[in-house]
């Protein structure tokens, strides 16, 4: 991980490290989405912003056809995103 590079946790594991957290974002849940989900929520942090998540939310529906996104403000002070997939 470099200096200023957006990070993605899955399970307790860093699987991403990418320039950009709506990258780090769309990364993580490629390696977690499956025919049996359909479900992707996104919980934004403090410091995210509402027109950059509303951005995500729009890329995530292009990218997941077959899932429904939903955009709840979390609050979280460490995190811009914090993600479940069911």
């Amino acid at each position: 991980v470099n200096e200023g590079q957006a990070i993605a946790v899955v399970d307790d594991k860093l699987t991403h490290a990418v320039d950009s957290t709506e990258d780090a974002v769309v990364q993580a849940i490629e390696g977690v989405v499956t025919s049996s989900t359909s479900l992707i929520t996104l919980y934004r942090g403090a410091d995210a912003g509402a027109d950059a998540a509303d951005q995500l939310v729009a890329t995530l529906g292009e990218r997941f056809p077959g899932h429904e996104v939903e955009l709840h403000y979390g609050g979280q002070p460490h995190y811009d995103y914090i993600v479940s997939v069911e």
